[in-house]
């Protein structure tokens, strides 16, 4: 009978933390800190002209999308978290650029 107990409270224990870790996990998932969250690319009414580009997010990352284009063309080790929450929003929602001087000029600023 002693032997059946103890199995029955590892039994138990291993369960409990099972359950412990997947609850942890699951909440880690939703705030996205375990799996990097694939953004869409951003769009604004100024992704209606035909050139240009537009700064956006790009898995957590500053990116820079070619209009229309649906995946980045330049993403830089630039955390879009580790910015002012208004600069955020606005990464987010895309920053049009209407030419690469302009582009090079955004980028500087954000990188530096």
């Amino acid at each position: 009978m002693r032997k059946n107990g103890w199995r029955v409270a590892l039994l138990g224990l291993g369960i409990l933390f099972f359950c412990t870790a997947t609850v942890i996990l699951m909440r880690m998932e939703r705030a996205g800190k375990i799996l990097p969250q694939h953004e869409t690319p951003p769009t604004t009414t100024a992704t209606k002209r035909e050139s240009g580009f537009i700064i956006g997010v790009w898995e957590g990352q500053l990116a820079v999308f070619e209009m229309g284009a649906p995946l980045p063309t330049q993403v830089y080790e630039v955390f879009v978290a580790s910015l002012p929450f208004e600069e955020q929003a606005r990464l987010r929602a895309g920053v049009a650029v209407p030419d690469r001087p302009a582009l090079a000029a955004l980028i500087e600023d954000y990188t530096s």
